[in-house]
């Protein structure tokens, strides 16, 4: 029991530290600058794949610290990139009620919108959960 609560907390604490580095790389202005320079022409840009990035290598932290059986890596690596891609929905949720832009110069629509994958904001923050 307590190797699983281990595990649990392992994960949430490694998805938020990929939270913060993806909440950083977005408010920095990373996101909306490589817009500009598709991966894959009008579905993925560079910008959005910065942010897919952390989520994967989030996922890979909390895999390799896990050790067996292969149900908790898993388990372990899913929790991590949910906890990172929860931070990311409140950002968005928080930045749609309130203006951000205010204090938060790169908190744009633009950024919510290639966040979001044009979708809508609750859209895309029902689809995350």
């Amino acid at each position: 029991m307590t190797y699983l609560r281990l595990i649990w907390k392992q994960g949430i604490q490694i998805g938020l530290i990929g939270g913060v580095v993806a909440l950083l790389i977005a408010l920095t202005g990373m996101v909306v600058t490589f817009n500009q320079r598709d991966i894959i022409s009008g579905v993925v840009s560079v910008g959005v794949l910065l942010v897919l990035m952390v989520m994967a290598f989030a996922g890979y932290l909390a895999a390799r610290r896990t050790d067996q059986p292969r149900w908790l890596v898993v388990l372990n690596s899913t929790l991590a990139g949910l906890t990172t891609s929860v931070l990311l929905v409140l950002l968005i949720v928080v930045g749609s009620l309130i203006n951000l832009r205010l204090i938060l110069i790169n908190a744009s629509p633009m950024l919510y919108d290639l966040l979001t994958f044009k979708q809508g904001v609750w859209l895309a923050a029902c689809r995350s959960w």
